[in-house]
């Protein structure tokens, strides 16, 4: 029996996928394959590569803003009234993020690996903003026969530019480009990709959905918040369809509200992932052993 476990996206909330991966290998249940998007992609890139959840939680432990925050400093420096008198001129930029300081991290935690040389195998969700497809970077030798026409499979990308395609949250984080494609964020086209997973082979599918926030204690309040909450609104529509269908059983760790580049949050979130999964053992366990 093949055992697949999709995670979601979700921003610094991700960091739950390692509580809940921590607890399902201690009781010895190993995924076989896993499916990432966004933040889910991280996770599941970094323990597809051969790191236990501790390991992942230490590298996260003293990860700082400044080690991944590169602006675009030069056109944000100016007068928002001279930007727009001189649009004629310049190019507004893709995204509040450069993505460089980023991918170097990935690169450096994840090398030049490519999907084949994984430990086990693994598939990342990103989106081509041009076309509107979504993309699954994954090893050559999953590739199924039967495809849909809106899913393209990518074989030959190292893995640290496949999750730097799959983070890239719109306007916030510049798009990726591979090839002849502008790839963004995969939570677009598919934040929970349990279905994914069953097309790469997977009989059992265990999902993490962080699923959209209702911010209950203030309203959105910037131009990023309004963007970040819109999508989440979108995509959590097709993300219950996805789960209902597909996944055998899907955890939702109840994360609350958490900013972007909240770091300190992330143990917060590792204790909440472990807890929502030891609840939930006993239904795992009994799914898995029909």
């Amino acid at each position: 029996m093949k055992i697949g476990l999709a995670l979601s996206g979700g921003g610094i909330r991700g960091a739950a996928h390692i509580g809940v991966l921590e607890i399902l290998v201690q009781n010895n249940i190993k995924p076989d394959i896993i499916a990432g998007t966004s933040a889910g992609s991280i996770i599941g890139a970094l323990y597809a590569s051969g790191m236990s959840p501790q390991q992942i939680a230490d590298i996260l432990k003293d990860l700082k803003p400044r080690k991944l925050v590169d602006l675009f400093l030069p056109f944000l420096s100016f007068p928002l009234s001279y930007r727009m008198h001189r649009l004629g001129r310049w190019k507004l930029p893709s995204g509040l993020l450069k993505g460089k300081l980023v991918e170097k991290w990935l690169r450096e935690n994840l090398g030049n690996q490519t999907f084949s040389q994984l430990k086990f195998p693994l598939a990342v969700i990103s989106a081509d903003i041009n076309t509107g497809e979504m993309i699954v970077f994954t090893d050559r030798y999953l590739v199924p026969s039967r495809k849909s026409p809106d899913t393209v499979f990518i074989t030959d990308t190292p893995v640290y530019e496949a999750v730097r395609a799959s983070i890239a949250i719109p306007a916030v984080f510049a798009p990726k480009k591979i090839s002849s494609r502008t790839l963004v964020d995969g939570a677009i086209v598919n934040n929970v990709p349990a279905d994914v997973l069953r097309l790469l082979g997977a009989d059992k599918v265990i999902a993490v959905d962080l699923s959209f926030i209702v911010r209950q204690k203030r309203p959105v309040q910037n131009a990023i918040e309004i963007l970040l909450q819109s999508g989440d609104i979108m995509g959590q529509r097709i993300s219950n369809y996805i789960t209902s269908h597909y996944a055998d059983i899907t955890l939702y760790p109840n994360t609350g509200e958490v900013n972007l580049l909240d770091f300190a949050a992330i143990p917060q979130m590792i204790a909440i992932g472990r807890k929502v999964t030891l609840k939930r053992l006993p239904e795992i366990k009994e799914i898995l052993s029909r």
